[in-house]
């Protein structure tokens, strides 16, 4: 990060990194003890955010970044913050037609990544006026994007135009097959993500190990 911000080759843009912030401030929690609370990052989630948000190649709108691998301590708040920046980058990122996918290793997880989604998607529009859900997914109509979700062991892997990508508890994957799918399938992005996030594993012949 140090790196990046004394090379000429890159400028940071603090604003792009305070509005992601500001739009997460704007969803609460809704579980425990922090229910009702409004979603304030802790330092070290701001940090994640701004490695991910913040570097541009000078004199562009690049990022300099369109992969990221984030791994965090278990009951951290992972899946909450993974979900927050799904709509975030649904929403707010400035990409039309954006495709945001969530992918997961088994239905039960990705049901539970999908369910924050949804919450904080009714937080923001209790009527669905422009944030219509649905069984698996999540469309925002004022600039046609749309959120999917779904479980690595049981989904068609063709289709995709991931501007965000993430892939869920990959320390669990059996294969890197979703995962490149999905990488793939950013090509005609100008500022793709394939966020990869998860706890740490065990088994060291798994690809998360390997990446």
């Amino acid at each position: 990060f140090l790196d990046d911000l004394n090379d000429d080759r890159f400028e940071f843009r603090k604003d792009r990194v305070d509005r992601c912030l500001n739009f997460i401030k704007t969803l609460k929690h809704f579980k425990g003890k922090t229910s009702g609370q409004s979603f304030e990052l802790e330092p070290w989630q701001q940090f994640v955010v701004a490695n991910l948000l913040g570097f541009y190649y000078a004199g562009t709108n690049d990022r300099r970044y369109t992969t990221a691998y984030v791994e965090i301590a278990r009951k951290q708040g992972k899946t909450a913050l993974a979900a927050a920046l799904c709509l975030y980058y649904l929403i707010a990122d400035g990409e039309d037609g954006a495709e945001v996918d969530l992918a997961a290793n088994s239905r039960e997880q990705a049901n539970i990544a999908f369910d924050f989604c949804y919450q904080f998607s009714r937080q923001l529009d209790p009527k669905q006026k422009y944030l219509k859900s649905k069984l698996k997914g999540i469309t925002f109509t004022p600039n046609a994007s749309k959120l999917n979700v779904f479980a690595a062991d049981a989904s068609k892997l063709d289709g995709f135009n991931a501007s965000f990508a993430l892939i869920d508890e990959y320390h669990a994957a059996l294969n890197s097959k979703v995962r490149d799918v999905l990488k793939s399938s950013q090509g005609q992005r100008q500022n793709p993500m394939l966020l990869t996030i998860t706890t740490a594993g065990f088994d060291k012949t798994l690809p998360c190990y390997e990446l």
